[in-house]
């Protein structure tokens, strides 16, 4: 009998929406179950197969609850582990017979109903972590990432631009490139404006626009692939990113998300927006480097 689930290829990091729906449908197919065997494949990322074996192997899964980009794998007998998937990294349901055979598994978790998962990573790049101290830095969703720590944070970070503020994992947890543009371009902010001279006001908007935004994703990805474990839908967004190798918009060919006095995003004719580029991303639009807002050149 083959469980094996269809892969969406991965090309960019999950983010928090992605791993908040990757952990309710791994919570759906094995909490609760009993884990017969757990064994590792590869002893250079897990350099304790004993004790992986024994720590995990004839208990069950409490809970896999999500913290950032990471899921951590709760167990009955209190251990855990956590898992980062990083740009490559995957979770496969198989058979038993077939969890050692993936290629770049890591380690695998052989339950009771005959299904198996395995962690798995052909780059090498994905880390596992057992029972590691949890991070002291809130989750976008924490009751503990509130108006106060955020504007703080701000204040103490005062010549980061705000693209680079958000996507900070020791500021919050959770928000990478995609979804900080997406944050930004609801609040109409450029995402290279100086975090600490942005007014107030769209502070504000940027913090109240963070839950909107991800739990909007959530949404979308849930009705898109109710059942996804791997993988990113994200062609329900607004922004998309050109090619490195296209040409990008001209001025003329784009016009402001606001007022000519008020220019924090652009937007192109055509309805999808274009950011300012972030670690290797190029969409931008001719005309528009040398405009950043607040304390950067004009």
């Amino acid at each position: 009998m083959n469980f094996a689930i269809p892969m969406a290829e991965t090309l960019n990091m999950p983010e928090l929406p992605e791993l908040h729906v990757f952990s309710l449908n791994l919570n759906k197919r094995f909490r609760g179950l009993l884990i017969n065997d757990a064994r590792v494949h590869n002893v250079r990322k897990i350099n304790t197969p004993d004790y992986f074996r024994t720590t995990f192997s004839n208990t069950s899964i409490k809970d896999i609850e999500r913290h950032g980009k990471e899921l951590y794998f709760k167990m009955a007998n209190n251990n855990f582990f956590n898992v980062h998937l990083m740009l490559n990294g995957q979770y496969t349901v198989t058979g038993h017979d077939e969890a050692a055979k993936i290629k770049g598994g890591y380690a695998s978790l052989y339950f009771e109903n005959n299904e198996a998962l395995t962690i798995s990573d052909i780059t090498g790049n994905a880390r596992i972590g057992l029972n590691p101290k949890k991070k002291s830095v809130p989750d976008a969703f924490s009751p503990r990432f509130t108006y106060k720590y955020f504007s703080g944070k701000i204040k103490k970070s005062p010549y980061s631009n705000i693209k680079t503020f958000l996507i900070d994992q020791r500021t919050v947890l959770g928000i990478g490139n995609a979804y900080s543009d997406e944050i930004l371009y609801r609040a109409g902010v450029s995402p290279q404006s100086v975090s600490s001279i942005i007014p107030d006001e769209y502070l504000k908007k940027i913090y109240e626009t963070i839950p909107l935004v991800l739990n909007w994703a959530i949404e979308n990805i849930l009705k898109a692939t109710p059942d996804a474990i791997n993988g990113e839908e994200r062609g329900f967004m607004k922004i998309i990113e050109t090619d490195e190798d296209a040409d990008p918009l001209t001025r003329e060919e784009m016009f402001p998300k606001n007022s000519d006095e008020f220019e924090y995003g652009w937007i192109c004719p055509e309805g999808d927006t274009y950011h300012t580029g972030h670690e290797g991303h190029s969409g931008i639009g001719q005309g528009l480097i040398g405009r950043k807002k607040y304390g950067q050149p004009g």
